[in-house]
């Protein structure tokens, strides 16, 4: 990591320990489901890891503990620049954290091809989908496909004062969807799908080549397939179900799918339902397609009415076509 984002870093993080205000089981737990997790502040509640992560402008995108390196990758068309991942205690726990600030975003020629493929799929598979949807963080408009800062630190309690130091120790781009949002960040883009009842939440991302391991529960890993309960916001337990599949795409890619949904301890509603797909190209990069639909409850404005039978309208199926439709441009 530059001597510079060091600097930021130090500039934007609270000096001393940073106040998170839950246990650390919860956020190992919670936060190994960071990218579905950060997004459930989608009305006037929040969830705690998500609350305190945005209050210092760093989104968690993974928590966990060290997993296995990613097997290399033979490159088939395009030979992308490698990173090297740095050496993870086992015992310590970890935390991608990437950096939404205007200043740390580029757009290059190779985001633009993403960016091109993406609204042209969509276009395609979903004629009329409506974008301009706006988040808890503003947002709205036709996504596009930008470069950032991911930074991987070490988290560590610090017992004495209820709260946990971040200790970065790694960056690494990231290709990652995103529109313009409030206080110069970007944000997740929103859509409303055609037919649709709730508006949905979408992710994209492009990993660089050995900036990741291959696993489904570790902190560089890029899906998780554990089904798990955690303590929530909410007065009660969040009891998380997730299913996970595997297959092999058309050119030999590794495809991995997940089907999570959430419901409350307490009231028994399913509140959140997320749609994962994972693409392990043959040149060594990785696509992350997912979205993920909550509901508000109407009287409170916290993420916990149920969704009844309502799923994410973009199937596995569709995910998988839109990771496929994506160019294989430099990742760097």
């Amino acid at each position: 990591m530059t001597d510079e984002l060091k600097r930021r870093l130090d500039d934007e993080l609270p000096k001393g320990p940073v106040p998170f205000g839950l246990d650390m089981d919860g956020l190992v737990t919670a936060g190994r489901r960071g990218r579905r997790f950060r997004a459930l502040a989608i009305g006037g509640g929040s969830v705690t890891a998500v609350a305190a992560v945005s209050a210092v402008a760093i989104f968690a995108a993974s928590v966990g503990t060290a997993g296995d390196p990613a097997p290399a990758a033979g490159p088939k068309n395009v030979t992308q620049p490698e990173v090297t991942l740095p050496e993870l205690d086992p015992d310590k726990t970890y935390e991608w954290s990437p950096l939404f600030w205007d200043e740390d975003i580029e757009r290059t020629e190779a985001t633009e091809a993403y960016t091109e493929a993406l609204r042209s799929v969509f276009d395609e598979l979903y004629p009329g989908i409506d974008f301009d949807q706006e988040g808890m963080f503003g947002g709205g408009g036709e996504p596009e496909v930008v470069d950032i800062v991911n930074t991987l630190s070490k988290v560590t309690e610090v017992v004495d004062e209820g709260s946990y130091d971040v200790e970065p120790i790694h960056s690494q781009p990231l290709y990652e969807t995103s529109v313009e949002g409030e206080n110069n960040t970007t944000v997740a883009p929103y859509a409303l799908f055609p037919g649709a009842e709730f508006t949905e939440r979408l992710d994209m991302q492009v990993w660089p080549a050995g900036g990741f391991t291959t696993g489904t529960d570790g902190p560089t890993d890029l899906i998780d397939c554990e089904s798990t309960e955690y303590q929530s916001d909410f007065e009660g337990k969040a009891i998380e179900d997730i299913t996970c599949t595997e297959t092999t795409g058309p050119n030999g890619e590794l495809i991995r799918q997940a089907v999570a949904s959430t419901s409350h301890s307490g009231t028994g509603a399913t509140y959140w339902r997320v749609h994962t797909t994972v693409v392990y190209r043959t040149d060594g990069t990785a696509v992350v397609i997912e979205n993920q639909v909550a509901k508000e409850d109407e009287d409170t404005g916290d993420a916990l009415a149920d969704l009844g039978d309502r799923a994410p309208a973009m199937s596995l199926e569709d995910q998988i076509t839109v990771a496929l439709a994506l160019p294989n441009a430099i990742v760097e």
